[in-house]
C-alpha cells in the first residue's frame, strides 16, 4: 500500500512540474526596450601628453589712482563697481586759485611781449648811431670816447634786449607749468578697467600722492599658474599656446601670450607662469582659480575620447561602443588602457575601437553589456 501512494505522489508532481514549465514559457518576458543614449565619433589626432597645473586670476594692471596736486574736491563721478574708459574723470578739484595765477602769468606775458617790442626799437636806434660814430672815426671826424660810448650804448641794448626775451621764455614756461596743474586737478582715468574701491568724498582736501580710487584693468587678464619646476624646459619645447578652464564658469580660454617668471619657491618647489588671455566680454574676475594643461611630453597619433566615456570601477576603465546588430544598436563594453587625459579628453589604447567608431558618452551609466540600445549621434565640441 505505501509503495502505491508514493508512486502517485511522484506521478503528481511531475505533472507539476511541468505544467509549470508550459506556463512559465507562456509567460515569459517581453524583450528588454532600447536603452536611448547619445554616442560621439573616436577621433585619431595628433595629441601630446599634458600635466595639470592650477592657478588664479590676476589684473594684468591694478593701481591706485593718486593726486598730484593739492586742492578741496568739488566732486567725485565713479562708484564701486564702474566700469571706465580711458581718460574717463574720476575727481574733479577746485582749480580757481590756479586759474587766477594763469591769468596773472598771461598778463605778465603781454607786458614782457610789449618790452620786447620797446628793447628792439630801441637797439635797432642804438645800431644806427654806433654804424653812423663808426664811419665818421674811420674819418676822424669823432673822437675815440664817441665811438667807444656808442659801441658801450649797443652793447646795453642787445643785453637789455636779451633779457626781455629771457623774461617771456621764463613767463612761458611759468604758463605752462600751470596748464599742467590745471589739468591734474582734473584726476582721469590711467586705463580701462574698473573701479574696485572709492578712498574719498567731495569736500576733502587733497595732497600730492593721496589715492582716490583703486583701479584694476579690463580687456584682459593674467592667469598666474603654479609650474613644478621639472616642466619648465618641456613648456617652451612644447605649443606656443595653452588653454585656461576658469574653473567657476567651465569656460576655455586660449593664452595670447606665455611668460615666466625665473624664480623657483623653496618651499613648494614652483615657479609662476603667467598667462595673458583676452576678456572681451568681461566674464573673470582677479581672484578666479583656474586649470591648465601643460605639454610636458612628445606629440604622438592616439585614439582621442571625451572623459564623459569612460567608465572606471575595480577591475579597469572601459568604454560602451555602439556596435551594429540585426535590430538598431547594441552596447559592446570594451576595455581600454588610459595613457594620459588633459582637458576634459583622454587618449586611449584599445585593439577594439578605431577611429570613426561610435562610443557612448551619455547614457553609459545606465546600461549594460550587450544592451540593445537607440543611439543618437553627436557633434564633437571645437
Amino acid at each position: 500500500m505505501k509503495k502505491i501512494i508514493v508512486v502517485k505522489i511522484v506521478l503528481l508532481l511531475n505533472l507539476v512540474f511541468l505544467e509549470g514549465i508550459v506556463f512559465a514559457e507562456e509567460a515569459a518576458p517581453p524583450a528588454m526596450p532600447a536603452a536611448a543614449v547619445r554616442v560621439l565619433e573616436v577621433e585619431e589626432r595628433s595629441v601630446q601628453q599634458r600635466q595639470k597645473a592650477i592657478g588664479t586670476l590676476r589684473a594684468v594692471s591694478e593701481s591706485e589712482v593718486a593726486a598730484r596736486e593739492e586742492g578741496a574736491i568739488l566732486s567725485v563721478l565713479v562708484n564701486e563697481g564702474q566700469l571706465v574708459k580711458q581718460g574717463d574723470i574720476l575727481v574733479e578739484l577746485d582749480r580757481r586759485r590756479l586759474d587766477a595765477q594763469l591769468k596773472e602769468a598771461k598778463a605778465a606775458m603781454a607786458t614782457a611781449n610789449s618790452l620786447i617790442e620797446q628793447r628792439q626799437v630801441e637797439s635797432q636806434r642804438v645800431e644806427v648811431d654806433y654804424e653812423m660814430k663808426e664811419g665818421l672815426y674811420k674819418q676822424k671826424a669823432v673822437s675815440l670816447r664817441d665811438f667807444l660810448d656808442a659801441e658801450r650804448e649797443k652793447k646795453v641794448a642787445v643785453a637789455r634786449l636779451q633779457s626781455a626775451k629771457g623774461s617771456v621764455e621764463e613767463i612761458k614756461s611759468r604758463i605752462e607749468l600751470l596748464r599742467v596743474r590745471l589739468e591734474d586737478m582734473t584726476i582721469k582715468a590711467p586705463f580701462n578697467g574698473s573701479v574696485i574701491a572709492r578712498h574719498v568724498e567731495p569736500g576733502e582736501w587733497l595732497t600730492p600722492g593721496t589715492a582716490v580710487v583703486t583701479m584694476i584693468s579690463s580687456g584682459a587678464i593674467e592667469a598666474w599658474i603654479n609650474l613644478s619646476e621639472r616642466l619648465v624646459q618641456a613648456t617652451f619645447e612644447s605649443n606656443d599656446f595653452l588653454e585656461i578652464e576658469v574653473d567657476a564658469l567651465k569656460k576655455r580660454f586660449k593664452s595670447e601670450s606665455i611668460k615666466m617668471i625665473h624664480q623657483v619657491d623653496t618651499r613648494s618647489r614652483t615657479l609662476k607662469l603667467i598667462v595673458q588671455i583676452k576678456d572681451r566680454a568681461a566674464l573673470l574676475s582677479p581672484g578666479m582659480s583656474v586649470t591648465t594643461w601643460v605639454p610636458v611630453g612628445k606629440q604622438m597619433t592616439g585614439l582621442v575620447v571625451p572623459d564623459d566615456a569612460l567608465i572606471r570601477n575595480q577591475f579597469g576603465s572601459f568604454v560602451f561602443k555602439a556596435q551594429p546588430a540585426d535590430k538598431g544598436h547594441m552596447a559592446m563594453q570594451v576595455p581600454v588602457q588610459i595613457l594620459f587625459t588633459f582637458g576634459g579628453e583622454a587618449v586611449i589604447e584599445t585593439d577594439q575601437v578605431k577611429a570613426g567608431d561610435f562610443i557612448i558618452v551619455e547614457g553609459n551609466e545606465r546600461i549594460f553589456p550587450n544592451s540593445p540600445i537607440e543611439i543618437t549621434k553627436m557633434k564633437a565640441k571645437k
